[in-house]
């Protein structure tokens, strides 16, 4: 039976290293888990998709994480863009190029992109939006992911904003997650992987089965 107190929530990052302690978080995905199966873009079509980009807080970096993490960012596909319009090329924004720079992106993405606080106040306003008295219960593939979370959203621990699913419904989840989703029947849509929106919304077309389903 459908628990009508608790909405889940599935979030990803994409960060500057594989390293909590050392690597910035750069962008942040969230997704609101429909308890009707819907089709990978109704969830964005329904508004129940968060994304934010963040200044990181350190200039630590790994290079295969960088090129990985910065490769579907707004605010660089926004300045090459702009670059480009001004018939001039930097090769250091682009995580493809052989002259990719991390630092230059860092230093950048610093300059141009939201305080961690700014987008922790706005996932908050949205998750109140959203949740209509509900206690939100989080979902993660990765302990990686929950870490950066708990660092973003600490202060709310325990709050109706901010509780891990329970261990078994994160086990159950984290079984399909990590491979097996198309045990599930579901497909991986992401036009963009890697982009933080689209591997939450994926999560959430994982999750919805085994919550809501015959796999719940």
């Amino acid at each position: 039976m459908t628990d009508r107190s608790v909405v889940y929530v599935t979030c990803d990052f994409e960060a500057a290293g594989l390293d909590t302690r050392l690597h910035s978080p750069l962008s942040i995905g969230a997704c609101v888990v429909s308890e009707e199966k819907l089709a990978f873009r109704e969830y964005f079509d329904r508004d129940l998709v968060f994304y934010e980009e963040m200044k990181p807080v350190s200039m630590a970096y790994e290079m295969n994480a960088m090129r990985i993490g910065c490769s579907e960012l707004k605010c660089l596909a926004t300045a090459r863009g702009f670059v480009r319009s001004m018939r001039a090329v930097d090769d250091r924004l682009d995580p493809s190029h052989q002259r990719f720079d991390p630092l230059y992106v860092l230093e950048f993405m610093k300059n141009s992109c939201q305080d961690r606080e700014v987008v922790r106040d706005r996932l908050i306003s949205r998750l109140e939006s959203l949740r209509q008295d509900r206690q939100i219960l989080w979902l993660t593939d990765k302990e990686f992911d929950q870490v950066h979370l708990s660092e973003l959203l600490g202060q709310y621990q325990n709050s109706p904003l901010f509780k891990w699913a329970s261990q078994r419904t994160m086990s159950r989840f984290r079984k399909y997650a990590l491979g097996r989703y198309e045990m599930l029947g579901v497909r991986d849509c992401r036009l963009h992987p890697h982009k933080a929106d689209e591997d939450a919304v994926f999560l959430a077309t994982i999750a919805q089965p085994v919550i809501f389903g015959k796999n719940g």
